[in-house]
Protein backbone atom coordinates (compact mmCIF):
# COMPACT_ATOMS: atom_id res chain seq x y z
CA UNK A 1 0.00 0.00 0.00
CA UNK A 2 1.23 3.43 -0.89
CA UNK A 3 0.10 6.42 1.12
CA UNK A 4 -0.16 9.59 -0.93
CA UNK A 5 -0.36 13.15 0.25
CA UNK A 6 -3.79 14.69 -0.07
CA UNK A 7 -4.26 16.74 -3.21
CA UNK A 8 -5.63 19.77 -1.38
CA UNK A 9 -5.77 21.34 2.03
CA UNK A 10 -8.86 22.40 3.92
CA UNK A 11 -9.05 25.06 6.55
CA UNK A 12 -10.09 24.03 10.03
CA UNK A 13 -13.34 25.95 9.58
CA UNK A 14 -14.21 24.05 6.42
CA UNK A 15 -13.21 20.68 7.77
CA UNK A 16 -15.06 20.70 11.05
CA UNK A 17 -18.26 22.47 10.12
CA UNK A 18 -21.26 20.78 11.71
CA UNK A 19 -24.10 20.90 9.20
CA UNK A 20 -26.93 18.59 8.20
CA UNK A 21 -26.25 16.51 5.09
CA UNK A 22 -28.80 17.18 2.35
CA UNK A 23 -30.58 14.15 0.91
CA UNK A 24 -29.59 15.06 -2.64
CA UNK A 25 -27.44 18.19 -2.93
CA UNK A 26 -26.65 19.61 -6.34
CA UNK A 27 -23.03 20.10 -7.33
CA UNK A 28 -21.86 23.64 -8.10
CA UNK A 29 -19.30 23.01 -10.85
CA UNK A 30 -16.83 25.81 -11.56
CA UNK A 31 -13.73 26.05 -13.74
CA UNK A 32 -10.72 24.50 -12.03
CA UNK A 33 -7.83 26.84 -11.23
CA UNK A 34 -5.24 26.75 -14.04
CA UNK A 35 -7.27 24.19 -16.03
CA UNK A 36 -9.95 25.57 -18.32
CA UNK A 37 -10.86 22.09 -19.63
CA UNK A 38 -11.84 20.73 -16.21
CA UNK A 39 -14.51 21.66 -13.70
CA UNK A 40 -14.10 21.48 -9.92
CA UNK A 41 -16.47 21.30 -6.97
CA UNK A 42 -16.84 19.83 -3.50
CA UNK A 43 -19.53 17.78 -1.82
CA UNK A 44 -20.19 17.53 1.89
CA UNK A 45 -20.90 14.11 3.38
CA UNK A 46 -21.36 12.95 6.98
CA UNK A 47 -18.31 11.72 8.86
CA UNK A 48 -20.57 9.02 10.32
CA UNK A 49 -23.35 7.89 8.00
CA UNK A 50 -25.23 6.50 11.02
CA UNK A 51 -25.47 10.12 12.26
CA UNK A 52 -26.13 12.16 9.10
CA UNK A 53 -26.95 15.28 11.10
CA UNK A 54 -23.51 15.33 12.74
CA UNK A 55 -20.13 16.50 11.53
CA UNK A 56 -19.42 16.56 7.82
CA UNK A 57 -16.36 16.63 5.59
CA UNK A 58 -15.89 18.01 2.08
CA UNK A 59 -14.89 15.68 -0.74
CA UNK A 60 -13.17 17.37 -3.63
CA UNK A 61 -14.50 16.54 -7.11
CA UNK A 62 -13.19 17.10 -10.64
CA UNK A 63 -15.03 16.62 -13.94
CA UNK A 64 -13.78 16.34 -17.50
CA UNK A 65 -16.95 17.04 -19.54
CA UNK A 66 -17.84 14.79 -22.46
CA UNK A 67 -16.32 16.01 -25.73
CA UNK A 68 -19.30 14.84 -27.79
CA UNK A 69 -22.24 15.93 -25.61
CA UNK A 70 -24.82 14.98 -28.25
CA UNK A 71 -23.57 11.36 -28.01
CA UNK A 72 -23.10 11.39 -24.24
CA UNK A 73 -23.88 8.10 -22.45
CA UNK A 74 -23.61 9.34 -18.88
CA UNK A 75 -20.99 9.76 -16.14
CA UNK A 76 -17.91 7.62 -15.65
CA UNK A 77 -16.77 7.70 -12.01
CA UNK A 78 -13.10 6.91 -11.39
CA UNK A 79 -12.35 5.23 -8.04
CA UNK A 80 -8.72 5.66 -6.91
CA UNK A 81 -6.61 3.20 -4.95
CA UNK A 82 -4.27 3.59 -2.02
CA UNK A 83 -6.26 3.79 0.19
CA UNK A 84 -5.49 7.47 0.38
CA UNK A 85 -4.76 8.25 -3.26
CA UNK A 86 -6.09 11.53 -4.62
CA UNK A 87 -8.44 10.90 -7.52
CA UNK A 88 -8.50 14.54 -8.57
CA UNK A 89 -4.71 14.67 -8.84
CA UNK A 90 -4.78 11.57 -11.03
CA UNK A 91 -7.43 13.12 -13.27
CA UNK A 92 -5.20 16.13 -13.91
CA UNK A 93 -3.12 13.71 -16.00
CA UNK A 94 -5.88 11.72 -17.70
CA UNK A 95 -4.96 8.21 -18.73
CA UNK A 96 -5.23 6.84 -22.24
CA UNK A 97 -8.44 5.13 -21.15
CA UNK A 98 -10.07 8.28 -19.82
CA UNK A 99 -9.05 10.30 -22.85
CA UNK A 100 -10.82 7.78 -25.08
CA UNK A 101 -13.92 7.60 -22.88
CA UNK A 102 -14.34 11.39 -22.76
CA UNK A 103 -15.91 11.20 -26.20
CA UNK A 104 -19.02 9.63 -24.67
CA UNK A 105 -18.81 10.25 -20.91
CA UNK A 106 -18.34 12.97 -18.37
CA UNK A 107 -15.34 11.62 -16.45
CA UNK A 108 -15.51 12.42 -12.72
CA UNK A 109 -12.77 11.82 -10.16
CA UNK A 110 -12.79 12.54 -6.45
CA UNK A 111 -10.69 12.57 -3.32
CA UNK A 112 -12.20 9.93 -1.01
CA UNK A 113 -12.49 10.35 2.76
CA UNK A 114 -9.24 8.38 3.08
CA UNK A 115 -7.48 11.18 1.18
CA UNK A 116 -9.07 13.79 3.44
CA UNK A 117 -7.87 11.87 6.50
CA UNK A 118 -4.22 11.93 5.44
CA UNK A 119 -4.15 15.71 5.64
CA UNK A 120 -6.67 16.16 8.47
CA UNK A 121 -5.62 13.70 11.17
CA UNK A 122 -3.16 14.87 13.86
CA UNK A 123 0.51 13.95 14.09
CA UNK A 124 -0.14 11.18 16.60
CA UNK A 125 -2.05 9.34 13.87
CA UNK A 126 0.84 9.34 11.39
CA UNK A 127 3.57 8.63 13.93
CA UNK A 128 5.44 5.31 13.93
CA UNK A 129 4.72 3.78 17.33
CA UNK A 130 6.87 0.65 17.25
CA UNK A 131 8.20 -2.02 14.89
CA UNK A 132 6.21 -5.16 14.19
CA UNK A 133 7.68 -8.51 15.10
CA UNK A 134 6.59 -12.10 14.58
CA UNK A 135 5.41 -13.02 18.12
CA UNK A 136 6.26 -16.62 19.04
CA UNK A 137 4.34 -16.75 22.32
CA UNK A 138 1.28 -15.15 23.85
CA UNK A 139 3.29 -12.71 25.97
CA UNK A 140 5.10 -11.32 22.92
CA UNK A 141 1.81 -11.09 21.05
CA UNK A 142 0.09 -9.25 23.92
CA UNK A 143 2.99 -6.79 24.21
CA UNK A 144 2.80 -5.96 20.52
CA UNK A 145 -0.98 -5.50 20.64
CA UNK A 146 -0.59 -3.13 23.60
CA UNK A 147 1.96 -1.02 21.69
CA UNK A 148 -0.28 -0.81 18.62
CA UNK A 149 -3.39 -0.11 20.69
CA UNK A 150 -1.63 2.73 22.53
CA UNK A 151 -0.99 4.41 19.21
CA UNK A 152 -4.59 3.99 18.07
CA UNK A 153 -5.88 5.29 21.41
CA UNK A 154 -3.63 8.38 21.24
CA UNK A 155 -4.68 9.10 17.68
CA UNK A 156 -8.34 8.68 18.55
CA UNK A 157 -7.98 10.99 21.53
CA UNK A 158 -6.36 13.72 19.42
CA UNK A 159 -8.62 13.32 16.38
CA UNK A 160 -11.01 16.29 16.24
CA UNK A 161 -12.54 15.14 12.96
CA UNK A 162 -13.97 11.81 14.10
CA UNK A 163 -12.64 10.30 10.88
CA UNK A 164 -10.30 7.71 12.38
CA UNK A 165 -13.03 5.16 13.04
CA UNK A 166 -14.97 5.94 9.85
CA UNK A 167 -12.46 5.21 7.10
CA UNK A 168 -13.95 1.85 6.18
CA UNK A 169 -15.10 1.08 2.66
CA UNK A 170 -18.79 0.94 3.64
CA UNK A 171 -18.56 4.63 4.52
CA UNK A 172 -16.69 5.26 1.27
CA UNK A 173 -19.42 3.44 -0.69
CA UNK A 174 -22.08 5.65 0.87
CA UNK A 175 -20.01 8.67 -0.15
CA UNK A 176 -19.94 7.33 -3.72
CA UNK A 177 -23.72 7.03 -3.68
CA UNK A 178 -23.99 10.62 -2.43
CA UNK A 179 -21.91 11.71 -5.42
CA UNK A 180 -24.19 9.77 -7.79
CA UNK A 181 -27.29 11.41 -6.36
CA UNK A 182 -25.71 14.84 -6.51
CA UNK A 183 -24.78 14.26 -10.16
CA UNK A 184 -28.41 13.41 -10.91
CA UNK A 185 -27.47 10.14 -12.62
CA UNK A 186 -29.66 7.03 -12.42
CA UNK A 187 -26.65 4.76 -12.87
CA UNK A 188 -22.89 5.20 -13.10
CA UNK A 189 -20.11 3.50 -15.01
CA UNK A 190 -16.89 2.99 -13.05
CA UNK A 191 -13.17 2.66 -13.59
CA UNK A 192 -11.61 1.20 -10.46
CA UNK A 193 -7.99 0.57 -9.54
CA UNK A 194 -6.05 -1.25 -6.84
CA UNK A 195 -7.54 -0.93 -3.31
CA UNK A 196 -10.42 1.03 -4.84
CA UNK A 197 -11.85 -2.39 -5.59
CA UNK A 198 -12.82 -2.74 -1.93
CA UNK A 199 -15.12 0.34 -1.79
CA UNK A 200 -16.37 -0.64 -5.26
CA UNK A 201 -17.30 -4.08 -3.94
CA UNK A 202 -19.03 -2.43 -0.97
CA UNK A 203 -20.94 -0.16 -3.37
CA UNK A 204 -21.98 -3.16 -5.46
CA UNK A 205 -23.39 -4.82 -2.31
CA UNK A 206 -25.32 -1.75 -1.19
CA UNK A 207 -26.45 -0.28 -4.50
CA UNK A 208 -26.30 -2.95 -7.22
CA UNK A 209 -29.01 -1.32 -9.37
CA UNK A 210 -26.94 1.87 -9.61
CA UNK A 211 -24.07 0.20 -11.52
CA UNK A 212 -24.22 0.39 -15.32
CA UNK A 213 -20.74 -1.10 -15.81
CA UNK A 214 -17.49 -1.41 -13.87
CA UNK A 215 -13.94 -1.95 -15.12
CA UNK A 216 -11.66 -3.19 -12.29
CA UNK A 217 -7.87 -3.11 -12.70
CA UNK A 218 -5.61 -4.95 -10.25
CA UNK A 219 -8.07 -5.12 -7.35
CA UNK A 220 -8.26 -7.31 -4.20
CA UNK A 221 -10.90 -9.98 -3.74
CA UNK A 222 -13.18 -8.82 -0.93
CA UNK A 223 -15.61 -11.73 -1.11
CA UNK A 224 -13.72 -14.92 -0.28
CA UNK A 225 -12.08 -15.69 3.03
CA UNK A 226 -8.54 -14.63 3.79
CA UNK A 227 -7.21 -18.19 3.51
CA UNK A 228 -8.13 -18.34 -0.16
CA UNK A 229 -6.43 -15.02 -0.88
CA UNK A 230 -3.36 -16.11 1.10
CA UNK A 231 -3.14 -19.30 -0.91
CA UNK A 232 -3.22 -17.44 -4.22
CA UNK A 233 -0.76 -14.79 -3.05
CA UNK A 234 1.78 -17.46 -2.10
CA UNK A 235 1.14 -19.37 -5.33
CA UNK A 236 1.92 -16.19 -7.24
CA UNK A 237 5.12 -15.67 -5.25
CA UNK A 238 6.25 -19.23 -5.93
CA UNK A 239 5.53 -18.82 -9.64
CA UNK A 240 7.50 -15.57 -9.72
CA UNK A 241 10.40 -17.28 -7.93
CA UNK A 242 10.34 -20.14 -10.46
CA UNK A 243 10.67 -17.62 -13.28
CA UNK A 244 13.42 -15.81 -11.41
CA UNK A 245 15.36 -19.08 -11.00
CA UNK A 246 15.02 -19.80 -14.74
CA UNK A 247 16.18 -16.29 -15.62
CA UNK A 248 19.18 -16.59 -13.29
CA UNK A 249 20.18 -19.87 -14.90
CA UNK A 250 19.91 -18.40 -18.40
CA UNK A 251 21.73 -15.06 -18.08
CA UNK A 252 24.94 -13.75 -16.62
CA UNK A 253 23.18 -10.50 -15.65
CA UNK A 254 21.94 -12.32 -12.55
CA UNK A 255 24.48 -12.11 -9.72
CA UNK A 256 23.59 -15.69 -8.74
CA UNK A 257 24.15 -17.08 -12.24
CA UNK A 258 25.65 -20.53 -12.29
CA UNK A 259 24.52 -21.43 -8.78
CA UNK A 260 21.59 -23.44 -7.43
CA UNK A 261 19.40 -20.46 -6.56
CA UNK A 262 16.61 -22.41 -4.86
CA UNK A 263 19.07 -24.23 -2.63
CA UNK A 264 20.88 -20.96 -1.84
CA UNK A 265 17.63 -19.26 -0.81
CA UNK A 266 16.53 -22.09 1.44
CA UNK A 267 19.93 -22.28 3.11
CA UNK A 268 20.01 -18.52 3.62
CA UNK A 269 16.56 -18.41 5.22
CA UNK A 270 17.21 -21.37 7.54
CA UNK A 271 20.57 -19.97 8.61
CA UNK A 272 19.12 -16.49 9.23
CA UNK A 273 16.45 -17.96 11.52
CA UNK A 274 19.22 -19.44 13.64
CA UNK A 275 21.83 -16.69 13.18
CA UNK A 276 20.30 -13.36 12.09
CA UNK A 277 22.17 -11.50 9.35
CA UNK A 278 23.39 -7.98 10.19
CA UNK A 279 22.44 -4.88 8.23
CA UNK A 280 25.67 -3.00 7.54
CA UNK A 281 24.48 -0.03 5.47
CA UNK A 282 21.63 2.44 5.20
CA UNK A 283 18.98 3.72 7.58
CA UNK A 284 18.75 0.41 9.43
CA UNK A 285 22.47 -0.21 9.89
CA UNK A 286 23.11 -2.12 13.10
CA UNK A 287 19.88 -4.11 12.95
CA UNK A 288 19.67 -7.84 12.20
CA UNK A 289 17.31 -9.76 9.93
CA UNK A 290 15.94 -13.24 10.56
CA UNK A 291 14.64 -15.71 8.00
CA UNK A 292 11.16 -14.31 8.63
CA UNK A 293 12.34 -10.85 7.58
CA UNK A 294 13.77 -12.30 4.38
CA UNK A 295 10.60 -14.24 3.58
CA UNK A 296 8.34 -11.19 3.94
CA UNK A 297 10.77 -9.09 1.85
CA UNK A 298 11.00 -11.46 -1.11
CA UNK A 299 7.51 -10.88 -2.61
CA UNK A 300 8.10 -7.10 -2.59
CA UNK A 301 10.95 -7.61 -5.04
CA UNK A 302 9.78 -10.70 -6.93
CA UNK A 303 6.10 -10.12 -7.67
CA UNK A 304 6.26 -6.82 -9.57
CA UNK A 305 9.18 -7.95 -11.72
CA UNK A 306 10.05 -9.72 -14.93
CA UNK A 307 13.23 -11.24 -16.27
CA UNK A 308 16.12 -8.83 -16.07
CA UNK A 309 14.29 -5.81 -14.66
CA UNK A 310 15.59 -3.75 -11.76
CA UNK A 311 13.55 -5.50 -9.03
CA UNK A 312 14.81 -8.96 -9.99
CA UNK A 313 18.38 -7.73 -10.25
CA UNK A 314 17.97 -6.14 -6.82
CA UNK A 315 16.66 -9.42 -5.39
CA UNK A 316 19.65 -11.33 -6.77
CA UNK A 317 22.08 -8.75 -5.40
CA UNK A 318 20.31 -8.77 -2.01
CA UNK A 319 20.53 -12.56 -1.74
CA UNK A 320 24.22 -12.48 -2.68
CA UNK A 321 24.89 -9.76 -0.09
CA UNK A 322 23.06 -11.63 2.67
CA UNK A 323 24.99 -14.82 1.90
CA UNK A 324 28.16 -12.76 2.42
CA UNK A 325 26.92 -11.41 5.76
CA UNK A 326 25.18 -8.13 4.84
CA UNK A 327 21.35 -8.08 4.68
CA UNK A 328 21.13 -4.39 3.73
CA UNK A 329 19.24 -5.14 0.51
CA UNK A 330 16.36 -6.63 2.49
CA UNK A 331 16.24 -3.97 5.21
CA UNK A 332 13.85 -1.44 3.70
CA UNK A 333 11.31 -3.97 2.32
CA UNK A 334 11.16 -5.63 5.74
CA UNK A 335 12.02 -3.19 8.54
CA UNK A 336 10.71 -0.14 6.66
CA UNK A 337 7.32 -1.76 6.10
CA UNK A 338 7.22 -3.22 9.60
CA UNK A 339 7.56 0.30 11.02
CA UNK A 340 5.15 1.86 8.51
CA UNK A 341 2.38 -0.56 9.51
CA UNK A 342 2.41 0.63 13.15
CA UNK A 343 1.02 4.05 12.19
CA UNK A 344 -2.56 4.37 13.45
CA UNK A 345 -3.76 5.92 10.20
CA UNK A 346 -2.46 2.91 8.26
CA UNK A 347 -4.43 0.57 10.50
CA UNK A 348 -7.52 2.77 10.18
CA UNK A 349 -7.30 2.79 6.38
CA UNK A 350 -7.11 -0.98 5.91
CA UNK A 351 -8.00 -3.02 8.99
CA UNK A 352 -11.75 -2.14 9.14
CA UNK A 353 -12.28 -3.98 5.84
CA UNK A 354 -11.15 -7.31 7.28
CA UNK A 355 -8.93 -8.36 4.38
CA UNK A 356 -6.21 -9.79 6.60
CA UNK A 357 -7.90 -12.59 8.47
CA UNK A 358 -9.01 -13.08 12.06
CA UNK A 359 -7.18 -11.54 15.00
CA UNK A 360 -6.27 -12.95 18.39
CA UNK A 361 -3.23 -15.05 19.22
CA UNK A 362 -4.74 -18.49 18.41
CA UNK A 363 -5.87 -17.17 15.01
CA UNK A 364 -2.46 -15.61 14.37
CA UNK A 365 -0.70 -18.84 15.23
CA UNK A 366 -3.08 -20.76 12.97
CA UNK A 367 -2.48 -18.30 10.13
CA UNK A 368 1.27 -18.71 10.51
CA UNK A 369 1.05 -22.49 10.34
CA UNK A 370 -1.24 -22.34 7.31
CA UNK A 371 1.15 -20.06 5.39
CA UNK A 372 4.27 -22.03 6.31
CA UNK A 373 2.65 -25.29 5.20
CA UNK A 374 1.63 -23.76 1.89
CA UNK A 375 5.08 -22.37 1.16
CA UNK A 376 8.10 -23.25 3.32
CA UNK A 377 10.20 -20.86 1.22
CA UNK A 378 7.96 -17.77 1.47
CA UNK A 379 5.10 -18.48 3.85
CA UNK A 380 5.16 -15.98 6.71
CA UNK A 381 2.84 -13.66 8.57
CA UNK A 382 2.68 -10.39 6.64
CA UNK A 383 2.72 -6.79 7.86
CA UNK A 384 -1.09 -6.40 7.81
CA UNK A 385 -1.66 -9.82 9.41
CA UNK A 386 0.33 -8.55 12.38
CA UNK A 387 -0.69 -4.88 12.40
CA UNK A 388 -4.43 -5.45 12.33
CA UNK A 389 -4.24 -7.31 15.63
CA UNK A 390 -3.91 -3.82 17.15
CA UNK A 391 -7.15 -2.54 15.57
CA UNK A 392 -9.61 -3.32 18.34
CA UNK A 393 -12.55 -1.44 16.78
CA UNK A 394 -15.20 -3.91 15.48
CA UNK A 395 -14.85 -4.64 11.76
CA UNK A 396 -17.15 -2.40 9.75
CA UNK A 397 -16.86 -4.18 6.40
CA UNK A 398 -15.77 -7.84 6.56
CA UNK A 399 -15.62 -9.87 3.32
CA UNK A 400 -18.96 -11.41 2.35
CA UNK A 401 -20.98 -12.36 -0.75
CA UNK A 402 -22.22 -10.03 -3.46
CA UNK A 403 -25.82 -9.74 -4.73
CA UNK A 404 -24.46 -11.25 -7.93
CA UNK A 405 -27.71 -11.64 -9.86
CA UNK A 406 -28.62 -7.99 -9.36
CA UNK A 407 -25.34 -6.77 -10.87
CA UNK A 408 -24.37 -6.36 -14.52
CA UNK A 409 -21.30 -8.27 -15.75
CA UNK A 410 -18.03 -6.54 -14.86
CA UNK A 411 -14.72 -6.43 -16.74
CA UNK A 412 -11.44 -6.96 -14.91
CA UNK A 413 -7.79 -6.80 -15.90
CA UNK A 414 -4.56 -7.57 -14.15
CA UNK A 415 -0.88 -8.21 -14.62
CA UNK A 416 0.05 -11.88 -14.53
CA UNK A 417 0.32 -13.46 -12.04
CA UNK A 418 0.23 -10.76 -9.36
CA UNK A 419 -2.90 -8.67 -10.06
CA UNK A 420 -4.71 -10.95 -12.48
CA UNK A 421 -5.39 -13.74 -9.97
CA UNK A 422 -7.28 -11.76 -7.26
CA UNK A 423 -9.14 -9.70 -9.87
CA UNK A 424 -10.30 -12.83 -11.69
CA UNK A 425 -11.21 -14.44 -8.38
CA UNK A 426 -13.44 -11.49 -7.43
CA UNK A 427 -15.18 -11.34 -10.81
CA UNK A 428 -15.99 -15.05 -10.74
CA UNK A 429 -18.67 -14.13 -8.21
CA UNK A 430 -20.51 -11.99 -10.80
CA UNK A 431 -22.15 -14.03 -13.58
CA UNK A 432 -21.11 -13.15 -17.13
CA UNK A 433 -18.05 -11.15 -16.11
CA UNK A 434 -14.73 -11.38 -17.95
CA UNK A 435 -11.06 -10.73 -17.16
CA UNK A 436 -8.23 -9.64 -19.44
CA UNK A 437 -4.82 -11.09 -18.60
CA UNK A 438 -1.87 -8.80 -19.24
CA UNK A 439 1.36 -10.80 -19.55
CA UNK A 440 3.70 -8.16 -18.24
CA UNK A 441 4.86 -6.49 -15.03
CA UNK A 442 3.45 -3.58 -13.10
CA UNK A 443 0.31 -2.55 -11.27
CA UNK A 444 -2.82 -0.81 -12.64
CA UNK A 445 -2.48 -1.24 -16.39
CA UNK A 446 -4.61 1.66 -17.57
CA UNK A 447 -2.59 4.23 -15.58
CA UNK A 448 0.86 2.70 -15.86
CA UNK A 449 1.77 3.44 -19.48
CA UNK A 450 3.09 -0.11 -19.78
CA UNK A 451 4.20 -1.46 -23.17
CA UNK A 452 1.25 -3.28 -24.69
CA UNK A 453 -1.27 -1.68 -22.32
CA UNK A 454 -3.16 -0.23 -25.29
CA UNK A 455 -4.57 -3.71 -25.89
CA UNK A 456 -6.18 -3.70 -22.42
CA UNK A 457 -7.45 -0.15 -22.87
CA UNK A 458 -9.21 -1.12 -26.11
CA UNK A 459 -11.10 -3.90 -24.33
CA UNK A 460 -12.06 -1.52 -21.51
CA UNK A 461 -13.28 1.22 -23.89
CA UNK A 462 -15.39 -1.26 -25.85
CA UNK A 463 -16.93 -2.65 -22.69
CA UNK A 464 -17.66 0.66 -20.97
CA UNK A 465 -19.08 2.21 -24.14
CA UNK A 466 -20.98 -0.69 -25.75
CA UNK A 467 -21.12 -3.19 -22.85
CA UNK A 468 -19.29 -5.71 -25.04
CA UNK A 469 -17.13 -8.15 -23.08
CA UNK A 470 -14.10 -10.06 -24.44
CA UNK A 471 -13.71 -13.80 -24.06
CA UNK A 472 -10.40 -15.26 -22.89
CA UNK A 473 -8.51 -12.11 -23.81
CA UNK A 474 -4.73 -11.99 -23.31
CA UNK A 475 -2.63 -8.86 -23.89
CA UNK A 476 1.14 -9.19 -24.08
CA UNK A 477 3.77 -6.63 -23.17
CA UNK A 478 5.60 -5.45 -26.24
CA UNK A 479 9.35 -5.90 -26.21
Amino acid sequence: MKLLAAGFLMTATTLYTVTPASAAPMIDWRPCPNDVAAQCASLRVPVDWARPEGRTIALRLMKLPALAPDRRIGTLFDIPGGPGESGTEALKRPSELHKALRQRFDVVGYDPRTTVALSALPASCTRTWSTLTDPRDHAAYAGQVRALSRGVAACRRDDRTGLLTHLDSISAARDMEAVRRALGETRLAFTVRSYGGVPMTAYARLFPERVRAAYLDGVPDHVDAWTGRGREWLTGTEQAFDRFVSWCAATTACELHGRNVRSLWRRLVRRADAFPVPVLKGAFAGRELTGWHLRISAPVLLLPGVAGDSSWRAFAASVRGALRGDASGFAMPSLGNLRHWTRPVVLALQCPDGLWGRTGYPALRGNRGFLERLSPDFGALSYPNLACTGWTVPLANPPRPLPARRLPPFLGAGTHPGDYTPTRRLLRHIPGSATVRYDGPGHVIYLGGMPGAHCVVEHAVRYLTDLTLPSGAVCRAKK
